[in-house]
């Protein structure tokens, strides 16, 4: 396969080198000169120049390729260079950073007036990865699996139960209910993998109703109420998080978590707080340097059962996240 791959920044350059490991050409176009210098290094057809231009894309060989990747900086240029490619008959990606263009992480076969087949936002993709962490298995939200009508539920085996030392295959589980993980030290396993269940092992249970969670609690041999139901979502104690990071990221989680978790969103930046305010509605907006421990303990975050750190700046993260411990 031939794959044009518009933009050789971190996520351009990596993508063509696992393009050439899987046995695929592949051309990169790249207005920078000092990135075009990097990925000249690879056995790569390397233009300098504009992504967009229907030109430059045509000396990369757009006309014959299969494959357009778009991942410059720009969204219009990405955009655009999809509408050429697309006019040559190519499958096109395209990276599309701005949330008024993409209401998901991941969009495929809805972005026809983009001419790209598929969409994908790197901030949301984090955004819904993080609250997926955070939120599975304590809640079960019902809108993502079959229409509202399924739930996910995590039971732990606490010692002495019936069900340790047994296999996943052994456990009976009523009608529309089947094992998705076991999390064991950390480690997320399939249950086909897991072997017997251990002591402290977290078992997720998707089912298709809720009213089947006393049914499942008992196949496990736990007692009646573990999982804790509350109204139409299951909660685990984790009811504050902490973020910082008025970024797209922070933000995105922040709404994602908004309804069913208390949430406090902490940035320096005071034009940042500013515009995070208007975009949620029941986060707490803290404008304060987290790197302060008097910032932290102030606003409580010794009581979170979380802390994320979603600013730009990987060091400013650790160090946040270590304070927070």
């Amino acid at each position: 396969m031939y794959v044009v791959v518009a933009g050789a920044g971190q996520v351009g350059t990596e993508i063509a080198k696992n393009l050439l490991d899987e046995g695929h050409s592949v051309a990169v176009i790249e207005h920078d000169k000092k990135r075009l210098e990097s990925i000249e290094t690879l056995d790569v057809l390397a233009l300098e120049g504009n992504a967009a231009s229907p030109q430059k894309l045509a000396e990369a060989g757009i006309n014959s390729a299969d494959m357009l990747i778009a991942v410059t900086g720009s969204d219009e240029v990405n955009i655009i260079a999809c509408i050429v490619a697309k006019s040559k008959g190519c499958k096109t990606i395209a990276r599309i950073s701005n949330a008024d263009y993409v209401k998901e992480g991941m969009v495929a076969g809805k972005l026809e007036i983009f001419h790209a087949d598929v969409a994908i936002c790197p901030d949301m993709v984090t955004a819904t990865q993080i609250s997926k962490m955070l939120l599975l298995p304590s809640l079960v939200q019902s809108g993502e699996l079959s229409k509202g009508r399924s739930v996910v539920i995590e039971l732990k085996l606490t010692p002495g139960c019936s069900s340790i030392s047994r296999m996943p295959g052994s456990i009976k589980l009523p009608h529309g209910a089947h094992i998705s993980a076991v999390s064991r030290f950390g480690a997320v396993l399939r249950p086909e993998l897991s072997g017997e269940f251990k002591e402290d092992d977290r078992v997720i249970v998707v089912l298709e109703k809720k009213e089947s969670v006393p049914e499942v609690e008992r196949a496990f041999g736990l007692g009646a109420g573990e999982c804790k139901a509350v109204g139409d979502r299951l909660e685990t104690g984790m009811q504050k998080i902490v973020i910082v990071g008025a970024t797209r990221t922070g933000i995105q989680v922040a709404k994602e978590l908004e309804g069913t978790r208390i949430v406090m969103l902490i940035d320096m930046d005071e034009a940042k707080c500013a515009e995070a305010t208007t975009q949620l509605s029941t986060t707490l907006v803290i404008r304060g340097d987290a790197r302060d421990p008097e910032v932290l303990t102030g606003e409580g975050v010794e009581d979170a059962g979380a802390f994320v750190a979603t600013t730009d700046n990987t060091e400013f993260n650790m160090l946040t996240c270590l304070l927070a411990r």
